[in-house]
């Protein structure tokens, strides 16, 4: 709004009434453009934001988490798996292998363990991270979004975003979505079976 600055020239006096009328008081009308100072910011006058509550921010925050299906990893289990006893091969093996395969080897056991920790029944008994599509490596995070997992002789659709601690002996983050059984006419294709089978 532009304001117009006058001089004393330019005001006119308004002679006095010669006769005094009555006039009955009229309740001031509410300018809507009048914000109590009690709303006003106290730095730059504007109308003052209200914060959202720190619970709502945070439901907020769960809501779009859970809402592209996937689970979060509460807890990691990599690491305590690798010093058991019953990994002692696992732990020879994984420093024999080329970087990117080592720690796709982790993402599996990772993996595994979280679906088994999550569900009850069966437990899974083995992962090819790459059975529908190719696994990723880009800035520090393997992503499958085409994965498979067998559960009770019956293989189901996996992906999951995985995170390997900087020793390539951890895991630092791991979510993933567990998706649909996959039909048998499909798993000659992508060289899945039911069962392993002893060499003897």
């Amino acid at each position: 709004m532009e304001v117009e600055l006058v001089s004393e020239a330019d005001v006119v006096e308004t002679p006095p009434s010669p006769q005094t009328q009555d006039v009955e008081p009229v309740a001031p009308e509410l300018n809507p453009t009048e914000i109590s100072s009690d709303l006003m910011s106290p730095a730059t006058g504007a109308p003052a934001v209200m914060a959202p509550q720190l619970s709502d921010v945070l439901e907020d925050e769960a809501d779009e988490a859970s809402s592209d299906g996937f689970v979060e990893a509460e807890q990691l289990f990599t690491a305590r798996i690798l010093k058991e006893p019953a990994s002692e091969e696992v732990r020879k093996t994984l420093p024999l292998l080329a970087p990117e395969e080592r720690v796709t080897q982790l993402c599996n056991i990772e993996a595994l363990e979280q679906v088994r920790m999550d569900r009850s029944g069966p437990e899974p008994d083995s992962l090819d991270p790459s059975s529908f599509g190719p696994t990723t490596f880009a800035e520090g995070q393997v992503e499958a979004t085409g994965g498979a997992i067998r559960i009770a002789q019956e293989w189901y659709h996996i992906e999951f975003e995985c995170v390997p601690g900087e020793d390539l002996e951890s895991i630092q983050r791991f979510r993933y979505r567990l998706g649909e059984e996959i039909p048998r006419e499909l798993w000659e294709e992508h060289n899945l079976i039911p069962e392993d089978f002893d060499d003897d």
